[in-house]
């Protein structure tokens, strides 16, 4: 049996713990018809069957590592109702994809029955258990306690939106986008600039009493055109970068890595364990 503890911890990091899979047991034969209709379901894109279909079956120790596959991409798939609990989703289908990937560290996928997204995301968790170290022929990333068990950690970052709302393409340096970011920061900086440029050139072409010549309107009419169209362009460009940095982005980011014991915020402390002795003692006199 697969079980996940969870715990929230203040800081924005989840620790869980799973049990540790023993001897592989044969797959019951409904276990099997079930795992055949999830990859039809697959073949066919049915991707919210893959869930009602494989639900029982991760939870088993003798599941094997396309089971799980085919669960995380049903989970990624129900993460994309806004309605739902998105970033948990996607927290739960990381950890079957890492589940997979140590019953079958070579694990790879049709690309012609994948979507491209999914491999993505498979291809970006097997790299990083490569650079963490895990090694090519199987050896777990982790260490597995005396009890049997393997921990791993969630940290999730929020991020404010407040910044996707500053102009020159603040918002996508914030998301990390420098190209967008460069691309509205030069239209902007371009319609600021004709704006002021336009003002300093009517100005400039007043005589002393205040008034523009009449020999001069023409070009005066024409600057005044240029600092209004700058100024547009200008808040244009402001909107149009706001809109584009919301557009996709994402205020949580979810991040799963495997750890080699139970951490400190999970680990009891001292005098909690010598309080809870003192319990004990009291509890045996009394009785």
């Amino acid at each position: 049996m697969l079980a996940v503890i969870l715990s929230t911890i203040p800081s924005g990091q989840v620790y869980g713990e799973m049990v540790a899979p023993g001897q592989d047991a044969p797959m019951e034969e409904d276990d099997l018809a079930a795992i055949e209709d999830a990859q039809r379901a697959l073949a066919n894109a049915d991707f919210d069957a893959l869930i009602p279909l494989l639900y029982g079956i991760v939870e088993k120790e003798s599941a094997p590592a396309g089971a799980h596959i085919l669960y995380a991409l049903g989970l990624l798939f129900e993460a994309q109702d806004e309605s739902g609990p998105a970033d948990e989703m996607r927290a739960r289908a990381d950890v079957h994809i890492e589940h997979a990937l140590r019953i079958e560290p070579q694990l790879q996928l049709d690309p012609y029955l994948y979507p491209a997204e999914f491999l993505r995301r498979v291809e970006e968790i097997q790299s990083r258990r490569h650079r963490e170290g895990e090694s090519a022929d199987g050896e777990e990333l982790v260490s597995i306690d005396s009890d049997g068990h393997f921990y791993f950690e969630r940290y999730v970052e929020t991020r404010s939106r407040w910044p996707l709302f500053l102009p020159f393409g603040a918002g996508q340096f914030y998301k990390g986008e420098p190209f967008g970011g460069i691309t509205f920061a030069t239209v902007q900086t371009a319609g600021l600039g004709l704006n002021i440029v336009g003002y300093w050139v009517v100005e400039g072409l007043r005589g002393e009493s205040g008034q523009i010549p009449t020999s001069d309107f023409d070009t005066a009419r024409r600057w005044r055109r240029a600092q209004i169209g700058g100024l547009l362009l200008f808040f244009g460009g402001w909107i149009l970068g706001a809109v584009e940095a919301n557009w996709d982005f994402e205020p949580h980011s979810v991040r799963i890595r495997t750890l080699d014991g139970p951490p400190e915020e999970l680990q009891p402390s001292s005098s909690a364990v010598g309080f809870e002795r003192s319990l004990q003692l009291q509890w045996s006199l009394r009785f």
